[in-house]
């Protein structure tokens, strides 16, 4: 994650923003609400981060809806650019970290860390508020 960090930071970007642009890649098109169920965070804060990126030129919203939540949001060729450059910058440094290590063992770590997480998560709903 550090190295993300690190790498986006460059680039004027958070993590966090970074993911959203490359959501935005995997599938050209996404509204507000599409964005919430893919990125970490409550819909205020992804509101805030999709209006700063849309004023440094790097998401558009789409045409028509009258609901902002429906509203179609889109890379711009310069978001789109930008995201794809760090995509790549992150694929070669992941090859990097993961030389020598087999797909049975990615494939067991990955396991181990779903099951973590799903703990992780009971632990919230039923620790005391």
């Amino acid at each position: 994650m550090r190295s993300i960090e690190r790498q986006t930071a460059a680039h004027g970007l958070t993590a966090l923003e970074f993911v959203l642009l490359r959501a935005l890649v995997e599938k050209r098109e996404r509204t507000l609400s599409q964005l919430a169920d893919v990125l970490p965070i409550d819909r205020e804060r992804l509101s805030q981060l999709v209006g700063k990126l849309v004023d440094r030129g790097l998401l558009r919203y789409g045409e028509g809806a009258a609901d902002p939540r429906a509203m179609l949001l889109a890379l711009t060729e310069r978001g789109r650019y930008l995201a794809w450059r760090l995509y790549q910058h992150v694929q070669a440094q992941d090859s990097r970290l993961l030389e020598g290590v087999s797909e049975e063992e990615i494939a067991t770590l990955s396991s181990v860390v779903s099951r973590i997480m799903a703990n992780h998560a009971l632990l919230d709903q039923s620790s005391p508020r």
